[in-house]
């Protein structure tokens, strides 16, 4: 892991920084940070007060580590230490010693996953904790202000993990409603290298890779998501950390636990970042990670949260929302790279009269995988071409404030018109607890609209916004309505 870590950094670890990860100027606090005792991390869920609404100790004190002579266990409690009169802490690259008299010291599980044995993230060279700026920045591009409540358990508690259900084992598990967009996205690409990349020819029938082959399958795709978002030139990835740095605080900051305590790794290799999420993926898929989080913060570092404002249609805008649902804005940045507010292709100038226009951003090329939208079908939207016709057979659907795929298993589905008149598409919803696989077989040979009702179910409609004159058959599966 070692040696992945300072091949994306480009030198070697040094042991005296691995021990003081951050850095920052020792002054009066060198004797301190001397010790050859490792640092832990000091829990300070007591302090938080996310679910009362309470401030961060209301001080805007940063509690950050104690001098221990054990380091806990993933998963387990560690003995209860003598309670020091100082600890280090970190406030905006800076290393000061705080007084903690009134402070319990008694240690307990992390309360943000790892990812067990394998997930565990040291503090590297490689790796740099996240500052004071860049924890806000994203805070209010989520939320709307870094005081604001932060992400809600639904999300808290959804990783990466792939269902266990026989001829679904391609497919991610969604736990409960809310992170529904980031993870269709992911599953787009995992289809994408399950499909047209790791294959050595086009499937019969839906893909069944064994437990190998879905992981590298997952590495490459949120690699291609990531190095994408940082225009094919740089990405940057978000892990939780181990150490003792723990949480920043300000008056203008509420800590999450979550946000403040994460270690940035960039890459400006697309092949070293791919083999780093490989060696990583327990982070994300560990049953008790918050891997999607993680994800989604990676795919925002990756872009830049200044160019993330300039993408947007509304600068000042926040990405999460109501009900905490992805926005249309981050489904775009996690399939093209860019985080634009619309799915027509290219731009809109909109002409006020004023002496400036203003510009609605769109889908400015051709996607390698493609969108739905139930919206389009009642006139709300348009979906451009360039979301329709992908450039692989994958589409992230959106119907009902909830996101899913379809895909089809013929590369060239879209570049032969004979293929289009009768062929089959996989349907998968990883919130839906699926059990077998859904096949719908698309008959497009009719001159007319196919009549609908109420009853008609609204993935048909969507897949109509396409192929009009569609007729769907179930196969014998029940009708999602």
């Amino acid at each position: 892991d070692t040696s992945l870590e300072s091949e994306a950094a480009g030198e070697s670890p040094s042991p005296s920084r691995q021990r003081v990860a951050g850095g920052g100027r020792l002054s009066e606090n060198r004797k301190l940070l001397q010790s050859e005792r490792p640092f832990v991390r000091i829990p300070v869920a007591e302090l938080e007060g996310e679910e009362d609404g309470d401030s961060f100790g209301g001080s805007g004190r940063v509690l950050a580590g104690a001098l221990s002579s054990e380091l806990p266990q993933s998963g387990k409690s560690v003995r209860r230490q003598p309670k020091p009169t100082s600890a280090v802490v970190q406030v905006s690259g800076e290393l000061l010693c705080e007084d903690l008299e009134d402070f319990d010291f008694s240690f307990e599980t992390p309360p943000m996953s790892t990812g067990g044995l394998h997930g565990r993230v040291p503090m590297s060279p490689a790796g740099q904790p996240i500052t004071l700026e860049t924890a806000k920045s994203l805070r209010e591009l989520l939320f709307g202000s870094a005081k604001a409540p932060s992400f809600n358990p639904e999300w808290r508690r959804q990783n990466l993990a792939f269902c266990d259900c026989s001829e679904l084992e391609y497919g991610l598990v969604q736990h409960k409603g809310g992170p529904c967009g980031v993870l269709a996205c992911i599953q787009a690409y995992v289809l994408k290298h399950l499909l047209f990349v790791d294959a050595k020819k086009d499937l019969t029938k839906s893909p069944r890779p064994s437990p190998a082959e879905r992981s590298s399958a997952l590495a490459a795709g949120m690699a291609d998501i990531l190095w994408r978002a940082g225009g094919r030139k740089k990405a940057t990835l978000a892990l939780p950390s181990t150490s003792a740095l723990g949480a920043l605080a300000s008056p203008s900051y509420r800590p999450d636990r979550l946000t403040e305590r994460l270690v940035l790794y960039h890459f400006s290799d697309r092949q070293a970042l791919g083999r780093f999420i490989h060696s990583r993926l327990a982070v994300f898929q560990d049953e008790s990670s918050s891997g999607c989080v993680l994800f989604l913060y990676s795919a925002l570092l990756s872009r830049g949260v200044d160019s993330i404002r300039q993408d947007m249609d509304e600068k000042e805008g926040k990405l999460m929302g109501a009900h905490n649902y992805c926005t249309q804005d981050i489904v775009n940045l996690l399939m093209t790279g860019l985080a634009v507010s619309n799915v027509f292709d290219g731009n809109l100038d909109l002409d006020s009269g004023g002496s400036s226009k203003h510009v609605l951003k769109g889908i400015p090329e051709q996607s390698e995988v493609g969108l739905l939208s139930l919206f389009e079908y009642y006139g709300a939207c348009t979906v451009g071409g360039h979301y329709k016709e992908p450039v692989l057979p994958i589409w992230v659907v959106c119907s009902e404030s909830h996101f899913t795929v379809l895909f089809n298993l013929q590369r060239n589905l879209l570049k032969d018109r004979q293929l289009e008149k009768r062929f089959d598409l996989h349907y998968y919803d990883g919130l839906a607890n699926q059990q077998e696989p859904i096949r719908l077989t698309i008959d497009t040979t009719r001159d007319s609209v196919p009549d609908h009702d109420d009853l008609t179910p609204p993935l048909e409609l969507c897949i109509r916004t396409k192929w009009v004159t569609a007729t769907v058959s179930w196969n014998n599966t029940e009708p999602l309505l």
